[in-house]
């Protein structure tokens, strides 16, 4: 995995684009990555961590933010039904929430 230079996002705090992050990706979402073409995607999840949550689940996925991104590029296809759209918004949220934090 390549080093990318650092990215001063103002105020003295710098973000690094590639760095890692951990993000529970719900279960809807990770099933329906499963069959993605993208290695890294696929790679990613299947080194994730499942973790039961009530009556769900959510893989535990850390990875870099790009392969996070990808994520929820790929799983675009599920805003089709409400729990789709639900799982999808989610995981978007996670994701922004841990890309923002320092």
């Amino acid at each position: 995995m390549s080093v990318l230079s650092p990215v001063c996002i103002g105020a003295g705090r710098v973000l690094t684009r590639n760095r890692e992050i951990a993000v529970d990706v719900p279960g809807l979402v990770a099933e329906y990555l499963a069959d993605v073409t993208d290695d890294e995607v696929r790679q990613a999840l299947a080194d994730g961590q499942t973790i039961r949550r009530g009556l769900g689940r959510s893989v535990r996925v850390t990875a870099p933010l790009t392969v996070h991104q990808a994520m929820i590029e790929h799983s675009a296809g599920l805003m089709q039904s409400p729990a789709g759209r639900k799982a999808h918004r989610v995981h978007s949220d996670r994701v922004q929430s841990a890309s923002t934090e320092a």
